[in-house]
């Protein structure tokens, strides 16, 4: 049994668990993933239960993290073809031409408003939107089909297949990322540990990333249906505030937001939530039948911290006191969408690790 290798996992949200499930897929690896917060948790510091959660393509093309996005649609899109509940859906951008350099625009609307982005040719049904079909203060637009993601559903799914492949798991609360090494469910130390401590990053101890910021994120849960996902380029209610309708399969509808970057309150800010659910039956009357926002059936708003960060995503090893660490960690607003390939990249440099 010298072959085998122990590994942990430092993050129980969507990173954390992607890559557990990466990496068991090499029987010589054993994972232990610890953490503070697990699906079915919910605490401010825990983002991914309170995403909202679609495939909707943001980095720039010739990225890295173009190609991270690029490999996770392909594993959705597997995924979707095994569980008939989940699949594509309509969705719809819309631009206005005065939405310039914005916080909501610095990190999705700047590839989403070019004339041809590069989900063009990964999603199925893109075109640009004909004149007759833009709504009023609109410029222009485009549709395609796409993937929105029922983040509870998701989770626990995700987390089901990690145990099922022999994972385990430890709530355990670090003060330094190195204390990962002696936490193996085996007792043994392990042979490299993995970050995936999301907006934590910015200060647990031996990588308190000063790079690393919160884009607190405030979304209102409603029971109304829309047939189709909505975002827009920007609202007259300030560049922190992006709209947009998420349709969950099986589930209630997202509609949000708020981008607001360095802002880590997490309490829910009602004069935000008044203007969301304003803007969304104004943009999306299917949502009410064209009634008011009084007859949106509220289940209830909710606030993430998105852990992002100066420069995008980083996943590079990196030897700590003596310790591998792989970091996995500065996602966004881009979480969900960017999992398999951040956990693919992962594996590579795991490897690149061991092999010594």
């Amino acid at each position: 049994m010298s072959d085998i290798r122990r590994i942990v996992i430092v993050g129980g949200g969507v990173s954390g668990l992607t890559s557990a499930l990466v990496l068991a897929g090499h029987p010589e690896y054993r994972i232990t993933v610890v953490g503070e917060d697990f699906p079915g948790d919910e605490s401010p510091l825990f983002t991914s239960p309170m995403a909202g959660a679609n495939y909707l393509p943001v980095s720039p093309d010739g990225s890295k993290e173009k190609q991270y996005e690029k490999d996770t649609y392909a594993y959705f899109e597997n995924l979707a073809a095994s569980a008939p509940e989940s699949g594509l859906a309509d969705a719809i951008l819309w631009n206005r031409l005065n939405d310039i350099q914005n916080s909501a625009r610095d990190w999705a609307w700047k590839e989403l408003s070019s004339e041809r982005p590069w989900l063009a040719d990964v999603v199925p049904g893109f075109r640009a939107l004909d004149k007759h079909e833009l709504p009023s203060g609109i410029d222009n637009g485009t549709t395609f089909k796409t993937f929105c993601i029922n983040v509870p559903v998701y989770l626990e799914y995700l987390y089901k297949r990690v145990l099922d492949a022999g994972v385990v798991t430890k709530r355990v609360s670090l003060r330094h990322i190195n204390e990962a090494v002696d936490l193996h469910s085996d007792g043994s130390k392990a042979d490299v540990v993995i970050n995936c401590t999301g907006i934590r990053a910015a200060k647990i101890g031996g990588v308190a990333d000063s790079k690393v910021y919160s884009a607190r994120g405030q979304l209102c849960v409603v029971k109304n249906r829309s047939s189709f996902m909505v975002m827009t380029s920007g609202t007259d209610d300030g560049d922190s505030e992006p709209f947009y309708v998420q349709p969950r399969p099986n589930g209630p509808t997202i509609i949000g937001g708020s981008y607001q970057k360095g802002d880590w309150n997490t309490e829910v800010d009602m004069d935000l939530a008044q203007r969301i659910m304003r803007r969304a039956v104004a943009i999306c009357p299917e949502l009410t039948d064209g009634q008011g926002p009084e007859a949106l059936e509220v289940v209830r708003h909710t606030v993430g911290l998105r852990p992002a960060r100066e420069g995008g995503v980083r996943i590079e090893r990196e030897l700590i006191d003596g310790i591998w660490v792989v970091h996995n960690y500065g996602h966004g607003g881009y979480g969900y969408q960017s999992s398999f390939g951040c956990s693919k990249a992962v594996e590579a440099l795991v490897q690149e690790v061991l092999a010594g």
